[in-house]
């Protein structure tokens, strides 16, 4: 939330109001906007031919946020980004919902290892991030999904 960076002196520094994370978010639900919620398409060549060569790409935007797609996508921007790690402001409700996972803690950063949750946390981290939005009352004020 600190778009100025003066934590760091001296080091460059380039910042996203609301970080790359709400930044990425308001391009989803961009997506969504200009593209409703129209995947009958997709999902009719899906049902039609479940090994069409069609389905293994995204055809157009709408169909990047399906989730075969969005996580592919996700992970290459985060490569691209050439960072070890993003950071996310964590409130007491999320930090306590961490806890209660047990992840083990990353030595050097002391940060849980959010790559090692079970299938049950990831759905209720996903939760909490996507639809709680962090369970922060400023990114829950966002008028989208």
């Amino acid at each position: 939330m600190d778009i100025h960076g003066n934590y760091e002196k001296g080091k460059p520094y380039l910042a996203a109001v609301g970080g790359h994370v709400q930044q990425l978010y308001y391009v989803v639900n961009s997506i969504i906007d200009l593209y409703k919620e129209d995947l009958s398409e997709y999902y009719a060549r899906q049902q039609a031919d479940p090994t069409d060569e069609t389905l293994k790409k995204p055809q157009n935007p709408r169909e990047l946020l399906v989730e075969r797609h969005f996580l592919p996508f996700i992970l290459q921007y985060l490569r691209d980004l050439k960072s070890d790690f993003i950071t996310l402001f964590v409130n007491p409700k999320l930090q306590a919902l961490l806890e209660s996972f047990k992840v083990p803690m990353n030595l050097n950063t002391m940060q849980p290892e959010l790559f090692k949750l079970t299938p049950e946390q990831y759905i209720q981290f996903r939760n909490a991030f996507v639809e709680e939005r962090l369970y922060d009352k400023t990114l829950a004020q966002n008028s989208g999904r």
